[in-house]
Parts: structure tokens; sequence; C-alpha cells
């Protein structure tokens, strides 16, 4: 089998993996794959993932950085900020990133798409991401109907 074929494979498993809640294996998987074909910069993005649910923020870091060159923009890329910066409580940092992520793809604010998707542990935070989301929004439209009502709740 080629090799870029067997990275992909690896890939595919390692998804699998990850989402099942076995990011050891996910890990192992997307660093063979790696290894095997390291042209392929979606296995750094793809591992970032995992790293970050193993709680290796800083590692998750630079395998999105890597991943960056090869793609700056997009609704997944913000979303996998704004998780590595709400897990390490950079909040602020990951409201933006997060709110980029929905403005890009909305579907980030649907509830069940990061459930359906990533991991349990990753679904959990984008459920807190949203919630904080979704209640920014609000209070903003409250300011909107009620700009001196608000002003005073605050």
């Amino acid at each position: 089998m080629p090799p870029e074929n067997e990275a992909a494979a690896r890939r595919a498993m390692a998804w699998w993996m990850y989402r099942a809640d076995r990011p050891l294996d996910a890990e192992k998987e997307l660093n063979a794959a790696w290894q095997g074909y390291p042209q392929e910069t979606l296995t750094q993005f793809e591992l970032a993932w995992v790293l970050s649910d193993l709680g290796r923020q800083a590692d998750a870091m630079r395998a999105q950085a890597q991943f960056q060159k090869e793609c700056m923009e997009g609704g997944e890329w913000m979303a996998l900020e704004a998780l590595i910066s709400w897990r390490t409580d950079a909040k602020p940092t990951a409201m933006t990133a997060f709110r980029g992520s929905a403005r890009y793809d909305p579907v980030w604010l649907e509830p069940q798409w990061a459930a359906n998707n990533y991991s349990p542990a990753a679904a959990k935070e984008f459920a807190d991401l949203r919630a904080a989301e979704l209640a920014r929004r609000r209070k903003e439209a409250l300011r909107a109907v009620h700009p001196v009502g608000a002003a005073k709740s605050n």
C-alpha cells in the first residue's frame, strides 16, 4: 500500500478512536501516520485535537501551528484554538476564537454538532463555549432593545 494511503487509513482509524474516547490509541495511530507520510499536515491537525484531550495543550498548540501553514482560515481551525484556549483558562481568547468559528461556519452553534463529530471531552467543552456565546448574544440583543435598562443590570 502506498504510504499516503496507509497514512490516510491510519488517520481515519485514529479519528474513530478519538471520537470513541480512546485518545491514547488515536495518538499512537496518528504518530504512525505522521512517521509514514510526513507530507500530510492534516495528520498534525488531527493530532492537535487528540493532544488537547490528553491535557497536552502546549503540544496541541504546536501541532495546530504546523497545520496553520497549510490552512490559515476555517471554522474547525478556530474551534480548535477556542478549545485549547478554553482549557488553558484563556477565556477571552477562547470566546473570540469560538465566535470566529461560528461566524465562519454556524454549525458550531448547533447543540449536537460537536457531540456527533468530536470526542466526549471536546463536546462538553464546546457545549460550555456555545452556552457562553449564546449568553453573550442574548445580552447584546437585550442592550440593543433596552439600552438604558441593560446598562443598569450589568
